[in-house]
């Protein structure tokens, strides 16, 4: 079964970075560990033998950067997924969106300088009380 026109737009607008320039873009392999993932929760695994048994979790301390599959191709899988549960494009796309995110949060607070004394006057004032 190929894919409407629609689940390629979805698919096409969570792969596509924005207009930031800390905008984020999805490529296949986060795109398949997100097929992984809806495969894990609805109980899909047995379907889809290329999935490795350590699948990390989406929510875990693993490094955002890690949570990928290389090696599976996406949209095949994306379409037998879509083939099993006829709701799983959008189960995608949400978690798509939360993830890319996700990404960007995580970019912006490595993009973003540590605030000055005279930005932060009640740490300060914190400071001199206990000094005090």
């Amino acid at each position: 079964m190929a894919l409407t026109k629609t689940q390629l737009a979805l698919v096409t607008k969570v792969r596509t970075a924005g207009a930031s320039e800390l905008g984020v873009s999805l490529d296949d392999g986060v795109c398949s560990y997100l097929v992984a993932v809806i495969a894990r929760d609805l109980e899909l695994l047995d379907e889809f033998q290329e999935i490795p048994d350590n699948l990390p979790p989406f929510f875990g301390s693993e490094p955002l950067t890690r949570l990928r599959l290389d090696g599976i191709p996406f949209l095949p899988s994306f379409e037998k997924l879509i083939v099993l549960r006829e709701d799983a494009d959008t189960y995608f796309f949400c978690l798509a969106t939360l993830h890319k995110a996700r990404l960007k949060y995580e970019r912006i607070l490595q993009a973003q300088a540590l605030p000055t004394m005279d930005q932060c006057p009640c740490a300060y004032t914190i400071l001199v009380e206990r000094s005090t």
